[in-house]
């Protein structure tokens, strides 16, 4: 075990045990509730020059390939101000979620639109799982959009105004969208030579496991060929996709420690914490983990026992800006890192790198790079920056107010999905 998790491990969190944490979060809760009911955190409608007075949407679509679609909204106010956010779409056309907006916007209408966290907690009771009103990329885009206005109305980035810049850039990961084991190196190579000095590698990319008790070793053997071909100047993260069971989890984290892997991403289909804190303790390769964490409450059970190194949560999956913040405090007290994803188009990109600058615990964010010239030049055309030009491995943070960016009407005309 290593000095940190020694560390970590005699740090006693209050002499509460495991068997009797259900009853304090449970007496805790009707605590919160009962304030909360004392102090409702429905923001009360205002006459101010931040009154919200419509939330639009835009969609549009990558012209090569046509496979992925990008879509924004936009929070106006009576100022004139406005803030955009962006709706994580999985790749697919937003049509069911942008069906919920009308009603969220309903909600919206006449509020003001800098009680980003009255805003925030509202849509956060309303997303619980007897509700679901509220879907979390929706939950996502709207407080990013808050935020966005409010920095422009005081003419500051979103991360000077909330405690920053704790860096003056923000070091950037890719994911390599090869379509078989044998491009692999190549388009590994192409995002190199876009700046990019940090990638991350899906395990569906490397060809199909074999069955039997020897399937993981063809997996070490490409793993380590990747790394001779890449060299040491490049970073490789593993995501796992959750698809290996424990044992070869912990034999594939061994493996990775001499070829310095940044961490192993969601190693198991199990997430079980007791079965990811034994991994932990098993390997000095780091372990993350992603789609199991949505809140600070589900990063709690994880961090009590020790058992990840790196949170992983999406931008869209932990409620937007506000709600990753939550988690990266809960995460700072147990020296865990925050390396989300930031989404798929540029304004997801943004409020990415404002997250990053407002936080101290952060490591490296997500972001994605097209390979098709087309898809490059329409991700230019939208925000007219030089946002996500990497170099060296780095972004720089943007120095305009709110999130820093704006998108063009002409870019989102001309790319508009049909």
């Amino acid at each position: 075990m290593s000095e940190r998790r020694r560390f970590l491990t005699n740090a006693a969190i209050g002499g509460i045990s495991a068997l009797s944490m259900p009853l304090v979060l449970r007496k805790r809760l009707n605590l919160v509730t009962q304030a909360r009911q004392g102090s409702p955190v429905t923001p009360s409608p205002t006459g101010g020059h931040l009154r919200i007075i419509d939330v639009k949407s835009d969609v549009v679509q990558e012209p090569a390939g046509k496979r992925r679609h990008y879509a924004f909204l936009r929070v106006e106010t009576a100022a004139g101000l406005y803030g955009i956010g962006e709706v994580a779409t999985a790749g697919e056309h937003p049509t069911a979620l942008l069906s919920r907006l009308p009603a969220i916007k309903q909600a919206l209408l006449g509020k003001d639109a800098s009680a980003i966290e009255a805003h925030w907690l509202e849509m956060e009771m309303s997303a619980e799982p007897a509700g679901r009103n509220v879907p979390r990329p929706l939950q996502a885009a709207i407080n990013t959009a808050l935020w966005d206005v409010y920095g422009k109305s005081l003419s500051s980035p979103v991360y000077k105004f909330s405690g920053g810049p704790t860096r003056t850039k923000v070091r950037v990961y890719a994911e390599i969208e090869a379509s078989s084991a044998t491009d692999l190196v190549a388009t590994a190579r192409q995002l190199i030579a876009a700046g990019v000095r940090t990638l991350r590698i899906s395990l569906l990319e490397l060809g199909r496991l074999e069955d039997g008790p020897r399937r993981i070793r063809p997996l070490i053997r490409r793993m380590e060929k990747l790394r001779s071909d890449l060299g040491d100047e490049t970073d490789l993260i593993l995501d796992c996709k959750g698809r290996l069971p424990a044992s070869d989890a912990a034999t594939l984290g061994a493996a990775l420690e001499p070829l310095h892997f940044l961490w192993l991403s969601d190693p198991c289909h199990s997430v079980d914490r007791g079965l990811y804190a034994k991994l932990s303790n098993e390997t000095v390769t780091p372990l993350g983990i992603s789609g199991a964490i949505r809140n600070a409450t589900e990063a709690m059970e994880f961090l009590r026992q020790h058992a990840i190194d790196v949170i992983e949560t999406p931008l869209a999956e932990g409620g937007g800006i506000s709600g990753l913040r939550r988690i990266a405090n809960m995460a700072e007290t147990y020296y865990v890192a925050l390396a989300p994803a930031a989404g798929d188009g540029p304004v997801a990109t943004a409020a990415g790198l404002q997250f990053a600058a407002t936080v101290s615990n952060f490591y490296i964010l997500g972001m994605r790079l097209p390979l098709e010239e087309e898809n490059r030049k329409m991700r230019q055309e939208l925000h007219q920056s030089s946002l996500e030009t990497a170099k060296e491995g780095f972004l720089e943070l943007p120095t305009k107010a709110g999130l820093g960016i704006e998108l063009d009407p002409a870019a989102l005309e001309k790319y508009r999905a049909g």
